[in-house]
């Protein structure tokens, strides 16, 4: 599997690189108020309006403030694109699946595992999960 492995407030994430569909610079980002704070901005990229999410804000941190300097990866999950904002690719590697393993520790359902990489833990981003929350999150926002 292409691990994709980025940065974001000092804290490193990956994600599958199947589900990438660009990676682009930091693009004007509207911000709004949503219930349950899963998606609470969007992007105009290519004529669509794309949710977007702060990871830091997902996992109950307090939301990053990024600039012109930062990144944008947009993802597609089987038709449900989601812009995510990060600082920085870090790199792209290959690993097997055997490599990765399920958190013991941790109980969030969007970080269910992880592997190795150069001495560190890198957190694997559970996009499904993501994906669906954020489905649901739009479809309580147009009722």
């Amino acid at each position: 599997m292409l691990a994709i492995i980025f940065k974001t407030d000092e804290t490193t994430f990956s994600i599958s690189g199947s589900f990438i569909q660009e990676i682009v610079g930091m693009i004007k980002i509207d911000y709004f108020k949503s219930e349950d704070n899963k998606v609470d901005a969007i992007i105009n990229y290519k004529g669509k309006n794309i949710p977007t999410i702060d990871i830091c804000k997902l996992l109950n941190k307090k939301r990053k403030i990024y600039n012109t300097e930062n990144i944008i990866i947009i993802v597609n999950y089987y038709g449900q694109e989601i812009a995510i904002l990060a600082d920085d690719v870090l790199d792209k590697i290959e690993i097997e699946t055997n490599e990765i393993k399920a958190f013991e520790t941790i109980t969030s359902e969007y970080l269910p595992a992880f592997f190795d990489f150069e001495e560190k833990v890198i957190p694997l981003l559970n996009i499904k999960k993501i994906a669906l929350d954020i489905k649901e999150d739009l479809e309580k926002e147009k009722t």
